[in-house]
C-alpha cells in the first residue's frame, strides 16, 4: 500500500460468489492488476480500496 502497510487479504470467502468464482482458475487469477487503487481482474472483478483496508490483516513483513 502507498502508506507502507503490508498485509494479507483473504479472498477465499469471495470465491463462491458470482463473478468471483472465475478467480479459482490460477491462470486467470494471475492476471491481477491495480486500477485506480482497486485490485482488479480482466472481467471487471475488483476489490475496492476501502474493502482491502477494512479486511486487511497487517503483517510486519509481506510473505514470500
Amino acid at each position: 500500500m502507498k502508506d507502507g502497510r503490508k498485509g494479507i487479504f483473504d479472498l477465499e470467502p469471495y470465491l463462491d460468489l458470482g463473478v468471483f468464482r472465475e478467480l479459482k482458475d490460477i491462470g486467470y487469477f494471475n492476471q491481477v492488476h491495480v486500477l485506480f487503487g482497486a485490485v482488479t481482474w480482466p472481467h471487471e472483478q475488483d476489490i475496492a480500496p476501502e474493502t482491502l483496508l477494512a479486511e486487511l490483516v497487517e503483517v510486519a513483513e509481506a510473505p514470500a
